[in-house]
């Protein structure tokens, strides 16, 4: 009886070994590990979408969320030159966030897949700017940046090698 459930637990592992192994080795491949890069640039979305959610609906979001809209509202103000409302402010970058990590899953196409992670590393310029002018850590948009940056290398080397 022990030599029978020794057996099969051992049988079990090694089923367990070779699945995780396959995960593993999905993302070895290319657009594996672009896959990878955006899931972890994709959490991104949800401010985006609370963003969104100030145009639609500000009194919804808790206050320790908006208390600080004022003041990056008023920081891009002085930036542009020109006076910026933050109901359509921040819907506009929300969505820019939105559609950025929608486009970069494929959504929107492969150009646009390209496309986005530029554009959202340059996003994440800007919000680098306004952590800094504000006082806050800087880190957070910078990891996102570099991880865009990586990003859309592999989308060009992805279209290169589908070309070849």
């Amino acid at each position: 009886m022990a030599f029978l459930l020794l057996s099969r637990l051992r049988r079990s592992i090694g089923i367990l070994l070779l699945a995780g192994n396959k995960i593993i080795m999905s993302f070895v491949s290319l657009s594996g590990f672009k896959k990878l890069v955006t899931a972890l640039i994709s959490p991104t979305a949800i401010p985006g979408a609370l963003m969104v959610c100030v145009g639609i609906a500000p009194g919804l979001l808790p206050e320790e969320f908006r208390k600080d809209l004022p003041k990056m509202t008023e920081l891009w103000s002085k930036v542009f030159g020109i006076p910026m409302s933050e109901t359509l402010f921040f819907p506009f970058v929300g969505s820019c966030k939105l559609f950025g990590v929608a486009s970069m899953w494929g959504f929107f196409g492969a150009t646009a897949d390209i496309v986005s992670s530029f554009l959202y590393a340059v996003l994440c310029g800007f919000a680098t700017y306004q952590h800094s002018a504000l006082g806050e850590s800087i880190a957070p948009p910078l990891v996102i940046a570099s991880l865009c940056i990586i990003r859309l290398g592999l989308a060009l080397a992805e279209k290169k090698l589908k070309k070849a």
